[in-house]
């Protein structure tokens, strides 16, 4: 079977599940715990969570309930939807994973998003918010990392992600999803550090056929938090999590939100929200890749 065939074959495959069908790969009671942390990678707070999806009326409603364990007293939030879904602010893809996020872009008023990746029993959530200002620009407020097993609370991560998991070259699948046209595409990613200056990492992304660019980025991790800049920033974070974004947004240029999942040493996934130029949500990107190379010469 050659490239043009697999990729017609995902894309059927991609049709032929509904919404709901995406949904409910996360149906189950989800223990985990939710990690802030300040824009240099300082850990803020560290608060138990019980997040249950349940499908309460076959092919028409579901409840969420979610119960967080602060300190101060357990604190629950309970939602519920029905069939096809939360859309348009939320897409799912046949993985599980999901984003949800405004449709627009408003630098005055507070902004984020959620991206959150699936493998198996267990799944990563990151929450990406900033906080507006008069002049129409936003920046960077926190950043929280979810991490939930089904049934029971994950391993406790002694480590953080490091930077050198991350060197080489990877290569892989996208799977594009296009909220104005409401359909998925499918296509190849390339990524790679192709330096490490002291003015930070010079990193080579290319998603087809929504970007290729090249960016420098600066990094931090809890265990040596980094000063925050204006610019990119990769921030690595425990269970083989970490996220790129920008430090601070502007309403007059395109951005994107980034989730990382370092499933194993040769395997990760990427999720990645993309904004115009114009402030409208464009594209939602599932990257499932491969480490193809250990250096940047391949």
């Amino acid at each position: 079977m050659n490239a043009q065939d697999v990729k017609a074959q995902t894309m059927r495959a991609q049709e032929i599940y509904s919404q709901w069908d995406c949904i409910r790969e996360n149906i189950g009671d989800w223990h985990g715990s939710f990690a802030q942390y300040q824009p240099d990678g300082t850990l803020d707070k560290l608060t138990p969570s019980q997040l249950t999806l349940a499908e309460t009326t076959p092919e028409q409603q579901m409840q969420l309930t979610l119960v967080r364990t602060p300190p101060e007293g357990p604190h629950t939030v309970r939602r519920e939807f029905s069939y096809p879904g939360p859309a348009p602010h939320v897409y799912f893809f046949k993985t599980g994973a999901f984003s949800q996020g405004p449709l627009q872009y408003r630098g005055y008023a507070q902004f984020g998003a959620e991206l959150s990746l699936k493998a198996d029993s267990r799944r990563l959530r990151f929450v990406q918010m900033y906080e507006g200002a008069t002049d129409g620009t936003s920046r960077l407020d926190y950043v929280t990392l979810i991490r939930e097993q089904l049934d029971r609370p994950p391993p406790i991560a002694e480590t953080g992600l490091q930077l050198s998991q991350l060197r080489g070259v990877w290569s892989g699948q996208t799977i594009v999803f296009c909220p104005t046209e409401n359909r998925l595409k499918t296509d190849c990613s390339r990524w790679q550090i192709e330096t490490e200056a002291e003015t930070g990492l010079e990193i080579y992304d290319r998603i087809e056929p929504v970007y290729e660019r090249r960016l420098t980025a600066t990094v931090s991790q809890p265990q040596a938090p980094g000063k925050p800049t204006d610019g990119w920033r990769l921030m690595l974070l425990p269970d083989g999590a970490a996220c790129l974004l920008q430090q601070q947004l502007s309403a007059k240029t395109a951005f994107t939100l980034e989730a990382v999942w370092l499933l194993s040493p040769l395997q990760r996934q990427r999720l990645i929200r993309c904004y115009d130029q114009q402030g409208r949500w464009t594209h939602l990107i599932l990257a499932i890749e491969e480490k193809v190379s250990e250096t940047s010469d391949a």
